[in-house]
């Protein structure tokens, strides 16, 4: 019997472990190709391991509410939207309270930053975080933020 080599228009085969030895889909490469067990560690090609975060190892189930239930409170963590509103919701806060909170806790911006972006002055938009304060029980912007982020 002839070997393949011996065929003419045939190519010998490559080596085990070689750029040759390709799965169907997967990229001829120089580099080896992990074995799982390192690709899983995250220490293929000479790369330290990482930890993994807890989300790579939420179950699916624990991912979302199924369809058609009522979102609980750790879904409205999860959605800006749904959080914004449910704070709201327990300090009886004013719609313009509610844009007034939402943009003051969003990031460190000077408050002056804050109030033109809004298309208030500075003055109207410190009314607006003393109403806060007094509602929420908060003395500052970082314990308004602070109550409103936990």
């Amino acid at each position: 019997m002839a070997k393949p080599e011996d065929v003419p228009g045939s190519k010998p085969a490559p080596p085990p472990g070689s750029a040759g030895n390709i799965t169907p889909g997967q990229a001829a490469t120089s580099e080896r190709t992990p074995v799982a067990s390192e690709a899983a560690h995250g220490i293929a090609n000479g790369d330290m391991p990482v930890k993994s975060s807890a989300t790579n190892h939420v179950p699916e189930a624990a991912e979302g509410p199924a369809p058609g239930a009522a979102p609980s409170v750790d879904d409205a963590a999860i959605d800006p939207e749904a959080h914004l509103a449910d704070f709201a919701g327990r300090f009886s806060l004013t719609p313009r309270e509610t844009e007034v909170l939402a943009a003051a806790t969003a990031d460190e911006r000077p408050l002056k930053h804050v109030a033109a972006d809004m298309g208030i002055s500075l003055r109207v938009l410190q009314r607006h975080l003393t109403s806060l304060y007094q509602k929420t029980g908060t003395q500052s912007r970082v314990g308004l933020t602070k109550l409103f982020w936990e």
